[in-house]
């Protein structure tokens, strides 16, 4: 909602929830950083300060979640068979015409 609404508004989510799906959750909808409540008042001001300079500010809990979260969607895909058939062409000297007529 907040990316939709009001592109330029830095949002700092304090919550109680540490759960992953929340955090993302909140990411994807905008927040430049995500809080708990419980964070210690420095801990607030540095994030205050730093999503005003750079633009966002996660801690150590949510990083590590976001790199989790990157890590498990890089799996592997496998290729379809018109792609195999596309590389293995784009691989040898063929012309761009019949490289295209082929993979048709």
């Amino acid at each position: 909602m907040v990316k939709k609404n009001r592109e330029n508004l830095k949002v700092i989510a304090l919550s109680v929830n540490d759960d992953e799906e929340t955090i993302i959750k909140m990411i994807k909808n905008g927040a430049k950083g995500y809080l708990l409540k419980d964070t210690s008042p420095k801990i607030f001001e540095e994030a205050l300060k730093t999503v005003t300079d750079k633009g966002f500010f996660f801690t150590e809990l949510v990083s590590g979640l976001l790199v989790n979260r990157l890590d498990n969607n890089n799996q592997k895909h496998e290729l379809k068979d018109k792609e195999i058939v596309f590389i293995k062409h784009a691989c040898t000297e063929k012309h761009t015409k019949k490289l295209q007529m082929k993979c048709v």
